[in-house]
C-alpha cells in the first residue's frame, strides 16, 4: 500500500513541477531533465510514469480537464435552483477558471494544435467531451421539465455544445500561435465567444439572452494581463 502511495505521489508531483515549469516559461523552453531536476526524482522514476515530454503534456491536460470539471460540478450541483441559473453557472466556471490559469492553458493549447500532436488532441478532445457532456445534459434535461428548453435529445445536445466550444478553442489556440494579446485579438475572441453562446440558445429553444454573454474581454484586462503593445502599469514607488 506505501508503494502505491509513493507511486501516485510521484506521478503527481511530476505532473504539478511540469505544470508550474510550462506556465511560468513556455512548453517549448522546458526539458524532461529540467522537469526532473525541479521535482527532484531521478531519470528512471520519470520514465517509469512517462514516456516523453508529450505524453507527460497529455497528463497535465488530463488533470487540468479533471479539475475545472471539479469545480463547474460544485457549481452546478444545487439542483434546486433553475436549470438556467446552473447553465449559466456552468460556463461562468468555466471561464474564471481558465482566466485562473491562463498561463498554463496558453502553453498547453499552443502545444496541443501542433500538427505533430494531432492524435494526442483529438484523443484529449474526445475524452473532455464524454468527461463534460454528461453534467450538461442532466441541466438540459431539467430545462425541458421546467420547459425553457425546447428540444429532444438533451445527451446529444449536449455533445453538440461541447464540441463547438472545442471549436471556438481551436480559434482561440490559432490567435495564441499566430499573433500576440493584443487588444484586438481579445475584442476578436469575445466576439466568438458571443456568438457562440446566440447558437447554444438558439440550439436550446431558450429565450433570447437568456444564456449571459461571458465577459472575456473584460475579465481578461481586469486579470491584470500585459496585452501585447500596451504599455506597462505604472509603478507606484513608496515615499
Amino acid at each position: 500500500m506505501a508503494r502505491i502511495r509513493d507511486f501516485d505521489r510521484t506521478r503527481s508531483l511530476l505532473i504539478k513541477t511540469a505544470s508550474q515549469l510550462f506556465a511560468a516559461e513556455g512548453y517549448d523552453r522546458i526539458s524532461v531533465d529540467r522537469i526532473i531536476r525541479e521535482a527532484g526524482v531521478s531519470k528512471g522514476a520519470f520514465y517509469h510514469h512517462f514516456a516523453s515530454k508529450e505524453d507527460i503534456l497529455d497528463a497535465v491536460t488530463a488533470s487540468l480537464v479533471s479539475t475545472v470539471m471539479e469545480e463547474i460540478e460544485h457549481a452546478i450541483g444545487d439542483r434546486s435552483v433553475s436549470a438556467l441559473v446552473r447553465l449559466n453557472r456552468f460556463f461562468e466556471t468555466s471561464l474564471v477558471w481558465k482566466l485562473a490559469h491562463f498561463g498554463l492553458l496558453k502553453e498547453v493549447l499552443v502545444a496541443l494544435y501542433r500538427d505533430e500532436n494531432a492524435m494526442m488532441l483529438r484523443k484529449i478532445q474526445t475524452n473532455s467531451v464524454d468527461l463534460c457532456a454528461p453534467p450538461l445534459a442532466d441541466i438540459l434535461e431539467q430545462g425541458i421539465d421546467e420547459g425553457v428548453f425546447d428540444l429532444s435529445y438533451p445527451q446529444d445536445a449536449a455533445r453538440l455544445i461541447m464540441q463547438l466550444g472545442m471549436g471556438m478553442q481551436a480559434d482561440s489556440a490559432r490567435a495564441l500561435t499566430e499573433s500576440e494579446m493584443t487588444d484586438e485579438v481579445v475584442t476578436t475572441l469575445q466576439r466568438r465567444i458571443s456568438l457562440l453562446v446566440e447558437m447554444v440558445e438558439r440550439m436550446l429553444g431558450a429565450p433570447k439572452g437568456s444564456i449571459v454573454r461571458p465577459q472575456f474581454a473584460q475579465a481578461f484586462r481586469s486579470q491584470n494581463f500585459q496585452l501585447a503593445g500596451a504599455a506597462p502599469s505604472p509603478t507606484v514607488e513608496a515615499s
